[in-house]
């Protein structure tokens, strides 16, 4: 819910550029948390610690979408949003199985360490991802620059102040 709700200002920051402030840190963090998993030992402890990783994920795991779009044709939109939902719903699927070995195998202190490895590498993949994107598009943190839709990618909405003078 509490993510929900600051899905305004979310989409406001990702408007404004702020593709990786958000993604990196936001799953940094998550997988922070998901490292004290462990060490939570009173239910609040716990609950706070599921709480920043459920927020700082799911705020994080807006900005693929948003950078999916910046950078895809717009002919290639259905394929590449395909592609992104289909990678998606095989984590879902996966994932909770491969955690549930490793914990069953393992115990939870290394359970919680698979799912703070996911979490951290995701960030660490996207922020190396960033870099060829932010030379392409010229955006400050891999994300397009201002007044770059998704539509026309690399195609300024904005007039510059040469095309306003004629």
């Amino acid at each position: 819910m509490v993510s929900l709700a600051l899905l305004p200002l979310t989409a406001r920051l990702l408007d404004q550029g702020w593709r990786m402030r958000l993604l990196v840190p936001g799953m940094l963090l998550a997988a922070g948390a998901m490292l004290l998993y462990p060490a939570a030992t009173t239910p609040w402890t716990f609950a706070v610690l599921l709480v920043v990783a459920g927020l700082t994920a799911g705020t994080a795991g807006q900005v693929p979408a948003v950078v999916l779009a910046d950078v895809v044709h717009p002919g290639r939109y259905g394929r590449a949003v395909g592609i992104l939902r289909t990678t998606g719903d095989l984590g879902a699927v996966l994932g909770p199985l491969t955690l549930g070995l490793v914990l069953d195998g393992a115990g939870a202190i290394w359970a919680c360490g698979a799912l703070a490895t996911v979490a951290a590498g995701s960030a660490l993949v996207h922020l190396g991802l960033a870099r060829p994107l932010r030379r392409r598009l010229g955006g400050g943190d891999g994300a397009a620059p201002d007044g770059v839709s998704g539509r026309l990618a690399g195609r300024s909405t904005r007039r510059t102040s040469q095309e306003s003078s004629t």
